[in-house]
């Protein structure tokens, strides 16, 4: 899984760099810019389907990434260091989500031989994850739990809260990312 560090901030901001673009028609810089995108995106959209939700937040991300990385270079306003941690986080997040990051540390509990179960420890899972699993409890106290159902359902609570906050990240940051 990859994880994404903050990008290093330059010390000087795009008003004080001298550039090539500068000194050239608009509609030329547009038109490089536009050829410009066209092949950092091709790898991108060569690889989208149209199959799930996997794909849409792939697409997300990748602009994330081409967003965050245009604002901390070009440097030009004040809140670049927080949108460069907020943007950090989120791409994180969103590594984790297509990774099924919580799922997957569920799955790594049990170890399997020739497609059976050979070992369940769930135990260090559940203490990792104590507070979810008493709040899951709670709230389904009708319900019989045994070690391996309630990391399942902490597994997908997890889950669901990463997703939640994906999407809670993008309506109250995402407005201020701006250039």
């Amino acid at each position: 899984m990859r994880t994404y560090t903050p990008l290093k901030l330059p010390k000087d901001t795009a008003w004080d760099r001298r550039s090539w673009k500068r000194y050239t028609p608009i509609w030329f810089n547009e038109i490089v810019e536009g050829v410009r995108n066209i092949i950092r995106w091709i790898p991108v959209l060569y690889k989208d389907k149209d199959w799930d939700d996997y794909y849409i937040t792939k697409l997300l991300q990748k602009k994330i990434e081409h967003q965050r990385e245009y604002i901390v270079k070009y440097n030009r306003h004040t809140r670049v260091d927080y949108d460069n941690q907020k943007m950090t986080l989120l791409l994180n997040l969103l590594e984790r989500e297509h990774e099924s990051y919580y799922e997957q540390e569920y799955q790594d509990c049990i170890t399997y031989r020739e497609w059976e179960i050979e070992r369940e420890d769930f135990d260090s899972y559940l203490h990792k994850h104590r507070t979810t699993a008493r709040k899951l409890m709670a709230q389904h106290k009708d319900e019989e739990f045994n070690a391996h159902r309630l990391a399942f359902y902490v597994s997908q609570h997890k889950q669901e809260q990463n997703r939640n906050l994906i999407w809670e990240v993008l309506k109250r940051y995402s407005e201020m990312w701006w250039d």
